[in-house]
């Protein structure tokens, strides 16, 4: 420009003859600068989207007449959806074709989302999605009018870990409760902190709680 700047163009030109008969150029030329900039802001988003570690979602909330959340179609996903669910080709897709049977067995998770949608408030929470066999963490918030994004990470692991930690802990409770023989964890000084009815009982106590 005049004034030192530089802009995106879109031009059109094609070759005519004037009233001389000599060969000129006819153009038309559109200013395209904002165009462009939307572009590469969405490549700068869309890149950052693909490239999350997390997965996500962007849905379109279905309700019946008495606005009831009933299923949701995916509009979009990044690739780390299909890494940490397993599915595969679910844009344009219904909840309950993507997973037979969803919509009825995981139905909290609907009325979440649904409250997501008609409140504009966010919510974040832990679920299992039980036709996966799957636990995720998940957030979620209101985007455009009737839809919401999701972002999420797979936790069955930790909840795996969780569970075999909780049954190792009542295992050995259990022992600990129902052993013949005395089990005590004192101080060095010799205070106990802990002790089994086996203990108690040894020692003349009506409970481990007189004893302790």
């Amino acid at each position: 420009k005049k004034n030192g700047e530089w802009l995106w163009a879109h031009d059109r030109a094609v070759a005519t003859l004037d009233a001389n008969g000599s060969r000129v150029a006819t153009g038309i030329i559109s200013d395209i600068t904002a165009r462009i900039a939307g572009e590469e802001s969405e490549k700068r988003y869309r890149s950052l989207f693909e490239n999350m570690l997390e997965g996500f979602a962007f849905c379109k909330m279905l309700f019946d007449e008495g606005g009831h959340p009933i299923d949701f179609v995916y509009l979009d996903v990044n690739y780390a959806f299909a890494k940490l669910t397993g599915l595969q080709n679910v844009v344009g897709q219904k909840f309950s074709e993507v997973i037979p049977g969803g919509n009825d067995s995981d139905s909290d998770l609907l009325e979440r989302f649904g409250r997501v949608v008609r409140t504009g408030k966010p919510e974040s929470f832990e679920v299992e999605i039980k036709a996966l066999g799957m636990w995720f963490f998940v957030s979620a918030y209101s985007a455009e009018e009737g839809s919401f994004g999701v972002t999420f990470k797979n936790i069955t692991e930790d909840r795996q870990i969780e569970q075999t930690l909780r049954q190792a802990e009542e295992k050995y409770r259990t022992i600990f409760q129902g052993a013949a023989v005395g089990i005590f964890q004192s101080t060095p000084a010799g205070r106990y902190t802990t002790v089994n009815p086996a203990m108690a009982r040894m020692l003349g106590y009506d409970s481990p709680e007189e004893m302790v």
